[in-house]
């Protein structure tokens, strides 16, 4: 029965993981597809919160919003006449870096418990089959025979 019910568990995370990768990619691929063709930014933004499903458009948000900060930071330190000059761009890759763990952390939610079913249920079914084998002993035993 135990070794039933660690079964559905992980066939469950499993299909889970299955249709909620599976979508991630086609949305992923649907962004990628819209963003190559898109000529301005402002498009590529109105592109990023159609597929809030794609972890790229994520990605592209999380950097868009750091770039933009940046910009309006230039902005008030008097670089508008510049060209709106920023600094470093590692703020930008930091937001991403983020960005990318909490994407990464949200689709790998509830595969830790894979991990520990494996290792654990081939020696549950071992203490079964030896528990099974003491008992066909023991009723021979009380038979005789």
């Amino acid at each position: 029965m135990i070794l039933l019910l660690f079964s559905l568990g992980s066939w469950s995370v499993i299909l889970a993981k299955w249709r909620e990768l599976g979508t991630a990619r086609r949305a992923s691929d649907a962004f990628l597809k819209s963003f190559r063709k898109a000529t301005r930014l402002n498009e590529v933004v109105d592109i990023a919160s159609k597929h809030r499903k794609s972890p790229l458009a994520t990605l592209f948000q999380a950097g868009y919003a750091e770039l933009g900060a940046q910009i309006r930071v230039a902005q008030r330190r008097g670089a508008a006449e510049e060209g709106h000059r920023i600094r470093s761009l590692e703020g930008v890759q930091r937001a991403l870096q983020r960005a990318a763990g909490a994407e990464r952390e949200r689709l790998g939610r509830a595969l830790p418990f894979l991990a520990p079913t494996a290792s654990v249920t081939p020696f549950i079914g071992l203490f079964g089959t030896v528990w099974g084998i003491m008992n066909t002993f023991r009723a021979i035993g009380a038979t005789g025979s």
